[in-house]
């Protein structure tokens, strides 16, 4: 069981968390343990959504956006490796959409993943995202993105407890 806190938390233990799981999360290479997660963090424009266990408050996932005019960007997601395939960075991206598009008033989401990553592909597609663009070399040379987009409308209605079921299938 978790909850999510959805907001731009600048604590310092919060931060701490947050380049833990990040270390734990992703290789050197591909991690912003190393200052990047904690400028982004900063950043007015930024939103962040943190998944937490019941009952201890363990950091167990986080959702990381820019916001820029009509549109967010997700920058990074990471969830544990022990609590993956619990629903957690599904309810993460819901959580972010909804709040870029009920409280930033954007107007779509856009983000980068590796051709290779096949579960995050088909999270974002069922997330309503749809393929925009092949980025290649994108992350090293020979490791291709997919740049995704997805329309935000589904969830301007959506209530805190869940999505329409237009959202949560991707179609309108």
């Amino acid at each position: 069981m978790f909850h999510l806190e959805v907001g731009n938390p600048t604590s310092l233990k919060f931060l701490e968390e947050l380049v833990g799981l990040e270390r734990a999360t992703f290789k050197k290479n591909d991690s912003w343990a190393d200052g990047e997660l904690e400028q982004m963090s900063k950043k007015r424009n930024s939103i962040i959504v943190a998944a937490r266990l019941v009952p201890d408050g363990k950091l167990c996932g986080y959702v990381l956006c820019t916001s820029t005019g009509l549109n967010v960007h997700v920058s990074k997601i990471a969830v544990r490796a022990e609590y993956r395939r619990q629903g957690i960075a599904k309810r993460l991206m819901q959580a972010v959409l909804r709040t870029a598009a009920t409280q930033r008033r954007s107007c779509s989401s856009t983000l980068h993943v590796a051709l290779d990553n096949e579960p995050a592909v088909q999270l974002y597609r069922s997330l309503g995202y749809k393929e925009d663009g092949l980025l290649e070399d994108y992350y090293i040379p020979g490791r291709h993105a997919y740049k995704m987009i997805c329309d935000l409308e589904p969830y301007k209605g959506a209530a805190e407890g869940g999505l329409a079921l237009a959202a949560i299938n991707g179609k309108k």
